[in-house]
């Protein structure tokens, strides 16, 4: 399996404070079944979380080296969880920011309140138009998503791809967050299921969540979540996934909204 999301990059955000505790989250991603970890540190511009691509390398061969003499198997790539920013593609040109393993997958997260859709749409835009392919980090975790999450219909029509939290669906950040993963998985409108993982109990807590999802989709569908789907970001390759489904709304939303 691949984790295509994870703070395992220590002393730059708010994962991994120390490397003892980044080789103890690589650790447990491996005996959650992890094989591929990209290690996707925070990068929110002119905030204490802009590492550069530069710095996270340097932190991330200096982890690899201590994997190596324990024999781990387990393989680390850089990305960076890129804070929605105007400059998104300048940052990335520049090498302050990083794609997905050096791909034109570029893992983005939005404001989770008071995201105007018609600016994210515009983003994206810009973003297409420089080559990048956006991954959005989380989407069951935003509010215009929890209201409606038929806008993710229109964004899987931009090819975006859509990135859910494993721990979304074992109700880690509440029930309403819970209830849109759901839908999600069931209208086709998750592609990727990745951890998130800030510490090591995040992969514990993230192995009991899988069980969850492979009984909610079967088998088939969470290899598709956790295997082929983040297999061909990590080699570069444009890949094709079923159209989402409509979702009709019956008072779901509102319900959603109140909690």
């Amino acid at each position: 399996m691949i984790d295509l999301h994870s703070h395992i990059i220590y002393g730059v955000d708010d994962g991994a404070k120390n490397l003892k505790e980044a080789l103890s989250m690589a650790k447990a991603a491996s005996d959650t079944g992890f094989t591929d970890v990209v290690c996707t540190p925070h990068f929110i511009a002119d905030s204490e979380f802009a590492s550069t691509k530069e710095q996270n390398l340097i932190i991330l061969k200096d982890i690899k080296s201590k994997l190596a003499e324990s024999s781990s198997q387990l393989k680390l790539h850089l990305g960076s969880e890129i804070y929605y920013d105007i400059n998104t593609v300048e940052a990335l040109s520049a090498g302050q920011a990083s794609t997905m393993n050096e791909s034109k997958y570029a893992l983005v997260e939005v404001p989770r309140q008071k995201m105007n859709f018609a600016s994210l749409l515009n983003y994206i835009f810009q973003m297409e138009i420089a080559g990048y392919r956006v991954i959005l980090a989380h989407a069951e975790r935003y509010d215009f998503i929890m209201e409606d999450p038929n806008h993710l219909a229109s964004l899987i029509k931009r090819d975006v791809v859509i990135q859910m939290n494993l721990m979304s669906l074992s109700g880690k950040y509440g029930e309403a967050v819970q209830k849109t993963a759901k839908t999600m998985l069931d209208h086709n409108m998750v592609h990727i299921a990745s951890t998130d993982a800030h510490n090591p109990k995040h992969y514990m807590d993230a192995a009991k969540a899988m069980d969850q999802l492979e009984r909610h989709v079967g088998s088939d569908m969470f290899d598709e979540l956790l295997i082929h789907n983040p297999a061909h970001v990590l080699k570069d390759e444009v890949f094709y996934p079923d159209n989402p489904i409509k979702v009709k709304k019956k008072g779901l939303f509102n319900f959603l909204k109140r909690k």
